[in-house]
């Protein structure tokens, strides 16, 4: 079992996106296109860069294929590359 488990917490706990999306603005999952949009994306990636546990969250985030929003500090296109590497990477370990 991991400390946080014994603890009773989660890394989640922890995140620094934690309660920060409400109802009317949440950059984390922005719609649409335009410069709202990048607006919104760069403000969760901001927010990212000093989380404590982006590196969790981006694992989870790869593990179970989340195709859209900002996970881990890295945008759908990022997430999408990086799962792709890994894989070609871990292909060429096998061969």
């Amino acid at each position: 079992m991991d400390s946080d488990h014994q603890r009773g917490t989660s890394w989640q706990d922890r995140a620094a996106c934690r309660g920060q999306a409400t109802a009317d603005h949440d950059p984390w999952f922005p719609e649409g296109k335009g410069a709202d949009t990048a607006a919104a994306i760069a403000e969760a990636k901001a927010v990212c860069e000093r989380c404590p546990v982006r590196a969790p969250c981006l694992e989870l985030a790869l593990a179970e294929g989340h195709r859209s929003g900002v996970w881990g500090g890295l945008g759908t296109q990022a997430r999408k590359e990086l799962a792709k590497a890994r894989h070609q990477g871990a292909d060429a370990a096998q061969a």
